[in-house]
């Protein structure tokens, strides 16, 4: 979360890394580190924290436990809140993963702007050189290319690899360029996808 939280200019972000925790399948639990995470909030008397992590009750628990004066966010199937019940929002499973969030927003009382669902991340002049400069050597023009990235930090949160490769060969077959992306541990992700993928494909 570091990168993203360094573009949010304008904002008054502070990043407090989560150690893990038994409920929380992203990363092995890490009990010492829990204790000191605990700590650490608990000295930032939250006035509120907010459990937008999903449809799983083990993240109400992790939310309550920050220390903060109120408590809310998403209320998982068939759990129940035991404090500030007007806070929490029953997670909204048929909604698209942008709104769901945005849903809570506006369930907490912020009016949602017409374009609130447009997702936007700052990007950086170097970025946009380099960016430059791998569509000059490997031939990529705005509009003329998709990039896939199959990989997520949880196997729950991957869509099947078999169909990235059917959605890779439809934009090939509409005339795109097909670009797989993802991080150094997700190789062997991508080239599965690759060689499933009929079309030729560009992996970075």
């Amino acid at each position: 979360m570091r990168p993203l939280v360094e573009r949010l200019h304008g904002a008054d972000v502070d990043l407090l890394p989560f150690p893990g925790h038994p409920a929380i399948p992203e990363r092995p639990a890490d009990h010492a580190g829990w204790t000191r995470f605990r700590t650490a909030a608990a000295e930032r008397r939250f006035d509120l924290a907010l459990q937008a992590y999903g449809d799983r009750p083990g993240a109400n628990a992790v939310a309550a436990a920050l220390g903060a004066d109120r408590v809310g966010g998403f209320a998982p199937t068939g759990w129940r809140p035991e404090r500030d019940a007007a806070l929490h929002l029953p997670y909204p499973v048929t909604e698209h993963e942008v709104w769901r969030h945005l849903r809570l927003v506006e369930h907490l009382g912020i009016a949602l702007p017409p374009d609130a669902a447009r997702m936007g991340v700052p990007v950086r002049a170097a970025e946009r050189e380099r960016l430059a400069g791998l569509a000059r050597r490997h031939g990529l023009r705005p509009g003329g290319y998709a990039v896939l990235h199959p990989g997520a930090s949880a196997p729950t949160r991957r869509w099947p690899v078999d169909r990235f490769a059917r959605l890779g060969d439809a934009l090939a077959g509409q005339g795109l360029r097909v670009v797989v992306g993802g991080v150094g541990s997700e190789r062997p992700l991508t080239a599965r996808l690759r060689r499933l993928t009929g079309a030729p494909s560009l992996c970075r």
